[in-house]
């Protein structure tokens, strides 16, 4: 059905699509992993609440992610030409794309943390971790298999930007579909590019794909050890929470020795007094 040249053209298309793809995933992947980070721990009940730089980033993340793709890119050529020097080619539709998902990402990061049991969370602070700990050893591994599920739509999502740029000087099987399906007709390299993206995105789709999480048991209502990160289970108290507890079972103690017995409700008053008078006259 194709000649040699076609198919060689349809191949290029492929390497030229899963470069720009690939490499924007992983860009997009670096910013968006900063920005979800801040959002999950600057949030008003993060773990370090910073409400100012939690509110600059939301809305700059929430206008990055209204431009639709195209204008953005049209948007950005001054920026990719000082970037890159080009505005045409594989390489400088990457700016664009990692400008766009970027935002993107971090809303999937976002989504994804905040999915990581409260209780999983306040036993490592109350172990002594620190804000660093907490996210290297705690937020990002019990969200992993959130974080790879998430990581599949974020590719699908660049895949299909990265073929709507075709539009605009881009290259990969985008290109291939508008230069010789739309413009000269030739429904067969369009059918082509369909089904060679369809197969990549099932791709894509296959490979991140990740088993629940430990955290998630048949009842998530309660915490329990088990459900707890390697890193909170091997967790050792401060130092002085033990004398802490001492001390408070100590004062304990004393509060219920001392306090007083509380009245039954069946019981009967009795009412004792003392007279001036003689007992021999009270006799009498």
């Amino acid at each position: 059905m194709f000649d040699m040249e076609t198919v060689k053209m349809l191949a290029e298309g492929v390497v030229d699509t899963l470069y720009m793809t690939l490499a924007s995933t992983l860009f997009a992947y670096i910013f968006g992993m900063i920005m979800g980070v801040i959002l999950v721990v600057c949030r008003p009940d993060g773990i370090r609440p910073c409400v100012s730089l939690y509110k600059v980033l939301d809305i700059v993340v929430n206008l990055t992610r209204s431009f639709p793709f195209l204008i953005l890119m049209i948007a950005v050529i001054p920026f990719t030409r000082a970037l890159v020097g080009t505005t045409i080619g594989n390489t400088a539709t990457i700016v664009p794309l990692v400008i766009s998902a970027a935002p993107f990402v971090a809303r999937l990061i976002e989504s994804s943390l905040l999915e990581v049991d409260r209780g999983i969370v306040e036993a490592a602070q109350s172990m002594g971790a620190s804000t660093w700990q907490i996210i290297v050893k705690v937020l990002l591994p019990e969200a992993t298999p959130s974080l790879i599920n998430g990581s599949a739509i974020a590719a699908t999502t660049i895949l299909g930007y990265s073929a709507m740029s075709g539009a605009v000087g881009g290259g990969g099987l985008g290109k291939l579909a508008i230069m010789y399906g739309y413009n000269r007709y030739q429904t067969g390299i369009m059918f082509a590019t369909v089904v060679l993206l369809i197969v990549i995105v099932q791709i894509f789709r296959k490979s991140a794909t990740a088993p629940p999480s430990a955290a998630t048991s048949a009842n998530p209502e309660y915490f329990t050890p088990e459900a707890a990160s390697p890193y909170v289970r091997s967790l050792k108290p401060l130092p002085g929470v033990s004398v802490m507890k001492k001390s408070l079972l100590l004062l304990a103690a004393l509060s219920l020795a001392l306090a007083p017995a509380p009245a039954r409700a069946d019981s009967k008053t009795v009412t004792v007094g003392a007279s001036p008078t003689p007992h021999a006259e009270i006799l009498k």
